[in-house]
């Protein structure tokens, strides 16, 4: 059966688009390093290289919350400790303001310590993180959760009991904020609380009286304990925040490991077989060009 030239041309042709089709797929594993890049690939493998990526960004996204979210514990804790201190420190002059052996002149400069100690304490209240925000206001993150009120002489605490909760794993939120609602504040109206407390005592030793030092103590013993509550919980969200990002960077590294293995290119392989369909296309090109008697193809 004799064929004619415009046949060879036309199968000649056919063979160069399934050529340089074959090579768009070999170039796109080359760039991608991947050998799975559409369904028509392998649906089985693009439905499980999908489900594995999908996977993946959402343990990207929780490890990314939960670095986030142990910067803010850390940084209250680091507070909250530092409160401890300055509230052992007071508590250790009150003890000796309760002495009776003191003078009038020794209780005022006791006084003038506390105060010392209770500004040191509301700096540390008003702390910031570091973008700026209040830690200890709840969601009021722009307002100082501690304000003094020069006119009346009295603390109040003007943050919220609001704690931010962060997901940091599926279906797992954990409490990133913390406040002072409950530990250094305790009435609704945020008037009672430790600083008001100890300025009462300061002004009744300024005056020579310290009649109120020793009740003080259980006072200072209370909030000292809700602090360390306060200390401990954050101490438990840390923990947990470590052993989840421990199992979600394991599982990450064991999810990209599997889908790099269902779809990851042979580059040697990937590359012979790139140097094959090139050649094969120079072949297929100058048999044209001699059918054709033409040189528009000797070059790719």
């Amino acid at each position: 059966m004799r064929v004619s030239s415009s046949q060879t041309t036309t199968m000649l042709l056919k063979s160069m688009q399934s050529q340089y089709s074959k090579y768009y797929d070999v170039s796109t594993e080359l760039s991608t390093g991947s050998s799975i890049n559409s369904p028509s690939d392998d649906a089985i493998g693009y439905a499980r290289v999908s489900s594995l990526t999908s996977q993946q960004t959402s343990l990207n996204q929780y490890l990314d919350n939960i670095e986030t979210a142990s910067s803010q514990l850390d940084a209250s804790e680091t507070q909250m400790s530092s409160m401890t201190d300055v509230i052992s420190s007071i508590r250790d002059l009150v003890v000796q303001a309760a002495n009776d052996t003191y003078s009038s002149d020794d209780l005022s400069d006791i006084a003038t310590e506390i105060q010392s100690l209770v500004d040191t304490l509301v700096d540390l209240c008003n702390a910031t993180d570091s973008s700026g925000n209040y830690l200890f206001s709840g969601s009021l993150s722009s307002t100082a959760p501690i304000s003094y009120d020069e006119t009346t002489g009295t603390y109040t605490y003007v943050g919220n009991d609001y704690q931010r909760e962060v997901v940091v794993g599926d279906g797992i939120t954990v409490a990133s904020t913390d406040t002072l609602s409950g530990v250094l504040a305790s009435s609704s109206d945020g008037s009672d609380n430790i600083f008001n407390d100890l300025s009462d005592l300061i002004t009744a030793l300024q005056s020579g009286d310290n009649s109120t030092a020793s009740s003080m103590l259980d006072t200072i013993d209370e909030y000292s304990s809700s602090l360390s509550t306060a200390i401990a919980s954050i101490g438990a969200r840390s923990n947990q925040l470590d052993t989840l990002s421990d199992a979600h960077t394991e599982t990450l590294t064991y999810s990209t490991a599997l889908s790099d293995s269902i779809s990851s290119a042979d580059y040697a392989e990937v590359t012979v077989e790139s140097e094959e369909i090139l050649t094969t296309l120079q072949v297929t090109q100058q048999v044209l060009a001699s059918v054709m008697g033409l040189s528009l193809f000797d070059e790719i």
